[in-house]
């Protein structure tokens, strides 16, 4: 094979041997390219891109560590009254009118309000919840019109 090659490649002209030296070069420069470099910077960008998520990621984790830190230091105090008339007091300085409410114990009872907005509903649960009653089930039902039809169950922090 070898003695065949070199036959070959003495049959062809000094021009025509040039021609394929830099053709087999060139050939080695696109396969080494196309191989070996390319692979490896896609790889790296990659391994970048990916690092990047996961610092974003590790902040955010961070960031919601801390929040639950501070919430656990800094819990409500317990409620300054019965936990009927500060949600009644509180809903109706919100405008909300129940359907329904069933004081199941002192410190617990489950209301239906048909017609609540969202931003209203949402703002009014985040105040009981700033004043130590706690929810222990919502659930939200869309209306035909712009407004929610909601249940909730509450329970208060006692002394």
């Amino acid at each position: 094979m070898n003695a065949r090659l070199r036959l070959w490649w003495g049959g062809r002209s000094l021009r025509e041997q040039r021609m394929l030296l830099v053709m087999a070069a060139l050939l080695a420069i696109v396969i080494v390219w196309l191989g070996i470099l390319r692979p490896v910077t896609d790889g790296l960008s990659l391994a970048r891109e990916r690092h990047a998520q996961a610092v974003i990621g590790y902040g955010e984790v961070l960031a919601k560590r801390d929040a639950l830190r501070a919430l656990t230091r800094a819990a409500p105090a317990p409620l300054d009254g019965p936990l009927e008339t500060i949600v009644r007091q509180t809903a109706g300085e919100a405008g909300f009118t129940f359907a329904s409410l069933n004081a199941d114990s002192a410190d617990h009872l489950t209301l239906t309000i048909a017609n609540a907005r969202p931003a209203a509903l949402f703002g009014w649960i985040a105040g009981l919840e700033r004043r130590g009653v706690l929810v222990e089930r919502l659930v939200v039902r869309d209306n035909a019109d712009p407004t929610l039809n909601v249940e909730l169950a509450l329970r208060g922090r006692m002394r």
